[in-house]
């Protein structure tokens, strides 16, 4: 991209691989999800080298399977949940919780970016509405690798939205 240098690049979850297959390295990468399977779906993008250089966005619940392996972590309290709860009762100090950060990584990413006084967003490759049911995401996405623990994940389409050429996309009642 000859313009890279002009803007920050935030990739959201599975958005890494996408980017990396194109030799495009965000300057910070989001995560929001608690459990380990995003840290087993994204060990191949997550190499030493990305994690030197990219600096890690994640909530309080992000697995530390994954936020142990960035060298730089900007950890967000995350709003209306327990654990977060948790930790201000324990401190003097209490953590101000990110509100509007659900239901997905988009969201939680262009939150974090607000909190961090970035004032002008441009939100590319948010794959919320899909024409059909075999392409839902990137092409180049580990949704569509057939060895990934992602290929056999699809959202469901139970409803239909107007895109914006005209037509119409499904989505998920989630997206």
């Amino acid at each position: 991209i000859a313009s890279r240098s002009q803007f920050t690049l935030i990739s959201c979850g599975t958005a890494l691989g996408t980017l990396l297959k194109n030799d495009i390295i965000p300057d910070f990468h989001a995560e929001m999800e608690r459990s380990s399977f995003t840290a087993n779906v994204q060990q191949q993008w997550l190499t030493k080298q990305v994690c030197e250089r990219v600096t890690l966005l994640a909530l309080n619940t992000v697995s530390t399977d994954i936020t142990h392996k960035f060298n730089k972590v900007l950890l967000f309290a995350k709003g209306n949940d327990i654990g977060t709860e948790a930790l201000n009762r324990g401190t003097e100090q209490a953590l101000t919780p990110l509100k509007y950060c659900n239901p997905t990584v988009t969201n939680f990413a262009v939150t974090a970016a607000c909190a961090l006084n970035m004032t002008r967003l441009v939100l590319l490759g948010c794959d919320y509405g899909f024409r059909s049911q075999q392409h839902h995401h990137a092409k180049q996405s580990e949704y569509f690798n057939h060895k990934s623990r992602l290929a056999n994940i699809a959202p469901k389409n139970e409803i239909s939205v107007p895109d914006n050429h005209g037509g119409s996309v499904f989505s998920s009642r989630i997206l």
